[in-house]
């Protein structure tokens, strides 16, 4: 989509719950340095080519080495829009981690906070969140996953919280979901019926392909 594609390297977009904004990890000109989170609005959710040029969400909240992720929801009646996004700066809890941001109604984003409940030694990565905040998915290959000869694969992982006030719960493994090959980057359907994620999984078309798993109600 010109406009928001560069000479570099763009990631992991996302929406926000009214489709308006989008947001995405890059390495093009402009940033902190690495990979950082970067923003376009379009005013019509509906013109798929309005987006306005992005712009970078400051050096407060991405760092010189890798940010990237981003998954978000906003609170209708408190108007808190919360960010979470991976990182792989100091303060974690070893190579990549979720962080979160939040902010009132469009102002400022807070200072970034490590999601510590959430994360392990291991990478995690690629998380959802539900367009209510109480459902968490995440990518990771900690200490449960799926075997995947001597080490652990990439698995699909869940967290959960009855309130947004709440910390969140131990994740799971998506055991139904997961294979002894790779799970990962799964994306949630505004209605948090369907999950989409992409897996190189055998009775595929080769490389990573992308797979759909569907529930009736949420639980």
């Amino acid at each position: 989509i010109t406009g928001l594609n560069s000479s570099s390297s763009e990631f992991a977009p996302a929406f926000d719950p009214s489709g308006q904004w989008l947001f995405f990890g890059s390495e093009r000109d402009g940033g902190c340095g690495g990979r950082d989170l970067w923003v376009s609005y379009r005013s019509n959710k509906k013109d798929d080519l309005g987006w306005k040029l992005p712009i970078n969400l400051g050096c407060g909240l991405s760092w010189p080495g890798f940010d990237d992720g981003p998954t978000y929801f906003r609170e209708k009646k408190s108007g808190i829009g919360t960010l979470f996004f991976i990182s792989d700066r100091p303060g974690g809890f070893g190579g990549r981690d979720v962080w979160m941001v939040s902010h009132r109604n469009g102002g400022a984003f807070s200072a970034p906070v490590n999601v510590a409940e959430l994360n392990s030694d291991a990478d995690d990565s690629r998380p959802a969140v539900r367009a209510d905040g109480l459902e968490f998915f995440l990518t990771s290959q900690r200490a449960g996953s799926v075997p995947q000869g001597a080490t652990p694969s990439s698995d699909l992982w869940i967290s959960t919280r009855r309130s947004t006030a709440l910390t969140w719960s131990p994740p799971v493994n998506l055991a139904p979901l997961n294979t002894s090959a790779t799970e990962a980057a799964p994306a949630l359907s505004a209605d948090g019926l369907m999950l989409m994620f992409h897996s190189n999984r055998p009775g595929g078309q080769g490389g990573l392909d992308i797979y759909v798993a569907t529930r009736t109600k949420i639980d």
